[in-house]
């Protein structure tokens, strides 16, 4: 349920979850480019489900976790070993850190966008209030994308001050993921007669092609 991708080739992937065999994965780790999985923590007991989760890019010790039951928003500075709770506004959907400040926090929820600009002690309602932010994601550049409900892809170069809404494509989108160098911007999601599908867009969103769905399956 929740996943994120190494800042470079010599880091962990990362995931959280609750698999078809039953429970909950705690927060979960591969060193082998997710061949094999091990356990990092539990977190609670029962196992924490993370569906949001985010790694900073300038703390690699640095995780953040927001439990699907409820049961709070949790940081770990050691890598996942020891977790220590965490203040949040409301029910959290989605989690992102800046790529240049650990301590710069972003948090989608029903309510809109939040922001803590102390680790998570503090949070301000900065965008979007009253709507549900599904996904947000910073790209290497500091750039931070977000999926809000209706008015789909939205992107802040400012660190939250302003946002831009990009063109829509028939998606809600869900997971949000780069390839910055190339501005190239991978989403997954639901589409409006219910397939799972994935786009690759450019970050103006003037070119898109789809390239997963489950459609015909």
């Amino acid at each position: 349920m929740a996943f994120n991708a190494p800042h470079d080739k010599n880091s962990p992937l990362y995931a959280s979850g609750h698999p078809s065999t039953g429970g909950n994965t705690g927060l979960i780790k591969s060193i082998d480019g997710g061949i094999t999985w091990q356990l990092v923590s539990k977190v609670l007991e029962p196992p924490v489900d993370f569906h949001a989760m985010s790694l900073s890019k300038s703390d690699p010790n640095l995780i953040l976790g927001f439990d699907s039951g409820g049961r709070g928003l949790f940081k770990s500075v050691d890598a996942g070993i020891t977790w220590t709770n965490s203040e949040y506004p409301e029910y959290i959907l989605a989690l992102s850190i800046s790529p240049t400040d650990s301590q710069m926090i972003f948090a989608g929820a029903g309510n809109g966008i939040f922001k803590s600009d102390d680790g998570g002690n503090t949070w301000t309602n900065i965008a979007y209030q009253g709507l549900a932010v599904y996904a947000m994601n910073f790209d290497d550049d500091g750039i931070l994308f977000a999926s809000v409900n209706t008015f789909g892809l939205v992107r802040s170069n400012d660190l939250g001050e302003s946002w831009e809404d990009l063109p829509n494509i028939n998606l809600t989108i869900t997971s949000i993921a780069f390839d910055s160098p190339n501005k190239i911007l991978y989403v997954s999601g639901f589409s409006s007669e219910g397939y799972q599908e994935v786009y690759k867009l450019s970050y103006d969103v003037t070119q898109y092609e789809i390239i997963g769905t489950n459609k015909g399956l």
